[in-house]
Parts: C-alpha cells; structure tokens; sequence
C-alpha cells in the first residue's frame, strides 16, 4: 500500500462528506461531529484537514481512515 497525497485525500473527503450528509445542513453536521461550520466547508471544497478533523469525519462517516490514506 502506498499513501495518498494529501490534496487527493482532502478531494476525497470533501466530495464524501458533501454525498454523504445528504439532505443536513453543515450546521447539522457540526453539531453531530463537534466540528465548526466553517471547518466542514473547508473540507466540503478540498482544504486542508488535520488528524483530530479527519478522525471526526471518519466517525461520523463510518468509514476507516485508511480507507481514505492508502491507495489499494
């Protein structure tokens, strides 16, 4: 397994997040992860995330990290 770059993660959980909260607001999903607001459209339009915020969203998700860090 190889690791991802990190601006192909950040694409990838920005298009998941977006796809997966559906029809919630972002202030639905902040209050369901702790995350701010404006850190979740960050990630929605591919920024920058730091281990605890990938972590969140993962958890929130349902889906494991290294499913987003490696390549298969």
């Amino acid at each position: 397994m190889r690791a991802k770059e990190k601006a192909v993660i950040c694409r990838e959980l920005g298009v998941l997040l977006k796809a997966s909260r559906g029809p919630m607001t972002l202030e639905d999903v902040s209050r369901a992860t702790g995350l701010s607001q404006p850190t979740l459209s960050r990630l929605e339009h591919g920024n920058g995330v730091d281990v605890g915020t990938l972590a969140r969203v993962c958890a929130w998700l349902g889906v494991s990290a290294d499913a987003l860090l490696f390549e298969r």
